[in-house]
């Protein structure tokens, strides 16, 4: 995988004047921001571990905030692996770039997401923003953040 959800260039390629083609326009910049395949996978497995149609057969909802975190690390992982670029550092020996500020601004994005559809991160915890506060959240943060963090010109 070669750096498909970068936005700004690593500077060892900025200085050869080399590296992946980086999405430039606001929604490129947006799907990279926001983990909608993390979230999609997210909302398919909470719907699937609650919806089981008889007793002894889904998960208990007082352990559903596991998905939650199982969420949150795939959508940190998913993003370092698609910021990475590999590169050969200084002593031979290969090195790794990775596009911090994008993999903390996704992770915040799943987590306003999980409370936006009624998840949680401790067990127990089931409503910490009334509906609409969480829902002026997502759209002010979904809206912003592309402006926000991009790669400067």
């Amino acid at each position: 995988m070669r750096a498909l959800l970068r936005i700004k260039r690593p500077k060892t390629m900025v200085a050869m004047g080399t590296g992946p083609a980086l999405p430039k326009t606001y929604l490129e910049r947006l799907v990279a921001l926001v983990p909608a395949e993390v979230i999609s996978l997210y909302l398919a497995l909470v719907n699937f571990a609650m919806g089981s149609p008889s007793p002894g057969e889904g998960i208990n909802i007082a352990y559903s905030h596991w998905l939650s975190w199982l969420g949150l690390a795939l959508a940190v992982f998913v993003r370092i692996m698609g910021t990475r670029v590999i590169f050969p550092g200084k002593d031979g020996k290969q090195s790794w770039d990775i596009e911090w500020p994008l993999v903390i601004i996704s992770a915040i994005s799943f987590i306003i997401w999980v409370y936006a559809t009624g998840g949680s991160f401790i067990s127990g915890d089931t409503e910490i923003f009334s509906g609409f506060v969480i829902g002026v959240v997502v759209a002010v943060w979904t809206f912003l953040v592309p402006y926000i963090y991009r790669e400067k010109s």
